[in-house]
């Protein structure tokens, strides 16, 4: 059977714009391809190419972000963290450990907020890190907003307080150092069991003397972090070791007073207390001398010059002393006289006998 002409013009012409539509359809397809595998072969705006580290473990609210804070990465255990990442644990009991590139192992316990750089493998904005720096490993580097920490070999807790301005460093194992990352030739080296703190609220330009910790605050603290038994008996047993470590038996009175200043007191503080006391020793022995020229080196001299009451000799005192001396010297010469009279009395008797026959 024939179709008339113009039904198979129709046909014809739906045949073509079907086979138009099949190839923009593959192409798109294609095209859509391309992007899906450029996206996922290319990292993201944003997103560091090269990795810092990778995440152990996880627990509870932690996420992580890219280093423009615009991406929200994967947190799950054996994801990889691009460097420049941020790194926020969530409160209550949520934690992370990672495993730095160098080496080092990371923990953050709840409502830290850090990076991950290739050199300073920790920047802490706020919270708390346990590190662990093994042998062969690079040391282990903790930046804060005032102070630089390092880790050469062993354990150690970093702190920063955002709102006081400290940063404190807790050396568990080995010996940690603590130092003005403005001004670093100014370093505490902490040795195991003690802690150092950094405060710029207390116009401290340099950490602060390094003190025992003590084992039962280490031991709560300690238990924010996903750290095992082993190593959490090794941070505490250090922590009483040092507790019971002695001092030398005694000190002399200044070392103890330049001790407590500047364990105590900020350092321009304990500059002007020392300046005081100079200045106050120094008038002590200006007044001594005066007093010993005014009144003829008398003893006691220094308390008649004295302006305050307390140091005067009073009225009585002298009155009395005069009334003394006046009773001595009268009881010498009563004694002088009866002596005399008996001397006399002697002479005449004497006299008498050689004139009687």
């Amino acid at each position: 059977m024939r179709l008339p002409p113009r039904i198979k013009h129709a046909r014809t012409h739906r045949a073509r714009w079907i086979a138009l539509a099949a190839i923009v359809l593959v192409a798109l397809m294609v095209d859509r391809g391309r992007q899906a595998w450029a996206s996922q072969a290319a990292p993201a705006a944003g997103i560091s190419p090269v990795l810092c580290g990778t995440i152990d473990a996880v627990g509870g609210d932690v996420q992580v972000l890219d280093s423009g804070r615009s991406v929200l990465l994967t947190a799950l255990s054996g994801s990889g963290l691009p460097c420049g990442a941020w790194i926020s644990v969530g409160a209550g009991k949520s934690w992370i450990s990672i495993r730095h590139r160098d080496g080092v192992t990371l923990h953050a316990s709840a409502g830290t907020f850090m990076a991950l750089g290739p050199v300073e493998q920790v920047i802490l904005f706020r919270g708390n890190v346990f590190g662990r720096a093994e042998g062969g490993t690079p040391e282990l580097q903790v930046l804060t907003s005032n102070a630089r920490s390092r880790i050469p070999l062993g354990m150690a807790v970093v702190i920063y307080n955002q709102g006081e301005e400290e940063t404190q460093l807790v050396s568990l194992e080995g010996t940690a150092r603590i130092e003005n990352r403005f001004a670093p030739e100014g370093v505490m080296d902490v040795k195991e069991g003690e802690a150092s703190s950094l405060n710029f609220k207390l116009l401290r330009t340099v950490p602060s003397a390094p003190r025992a910790v003590a084992s039962a605050d280490l031991r709560e603290k300690l238990k924010s972090f996903p750290i095992d038994d082993r190593i959490h008996s090794l941070a505490v047993r250090a922590a009483f070791q040092r507790g019971e470590r002695k001092f030398a038996a005694t000190f002399d009175q200044e070392a103890k007073q330049q001790a407590e200043l500047a364990n105590r007191a900020p350092a321009e503080i304990a500059a002007e207390m020392l300046e005081k006391e100079k200045e106050a020793e120094t008038e002590r022995m200006l007044m001594g001398k005066l007093a010993d020229k005014v009144t003829g080196g008398v003893p006691g001299g220094a308390r008649l010059l004295s302006p305050r009451a307390s140091q005067r000799v009073p009225a009585s005192a002298v009155v009395k002393e005069i009334e003394l001396s006046e009773a001595t010297l009268k009881a010498r010469k009563e004694k002088a006289e009866r002596a005399e009279r008996k001397r006399l009395m002697r002479e005449l008797s004497r006299m008498k006998a050689d004139e009687s026959p």
